[in-house]
């Protein structure tokens, strides 16, 4: 294993962490499978997913709720761009 990879884990550990936050295999077996994308929107979703750590929802969520509004909209936003800018499938 990776030395720093080794290091974060025995601090996420300490940190009680361990029990909130997935380990690296489990989040590698998540994210694994072919790739399904319709469009744009589902490639963005995996992107923003991918740079928040998984917490791109939450946070969008968070953001909403904090401005007044029940939904952050982002599976509105993601169908939108899937039919504004679809992948050809054949």
């Amino acid at each position: 294993m990776n030395p720093w990879l080794k290091q974060l884990d025995d601090h996420r550990e300490r940190a009680g962490l361990d029990r909130l936050m997935p380990d690296a295999d489990h989040a590698a077996a998540v994210h694994a499978g072919p790739s399904k994308a319709r469009g744009l929107g589902d490639t963005v979703e995996k992107l923003i997913d991918k740079a928040t750590l998984g917490q791109g929802k939450r946070i969008a969520e968070r953001a909403a709720n904090a401005m007044g509004k029940k939904s952050c909209g982002c599976a509105k936003r993601r169908d939108w761009l899937n039919r504004v800018l679809p992948y050809r499938r054949g």
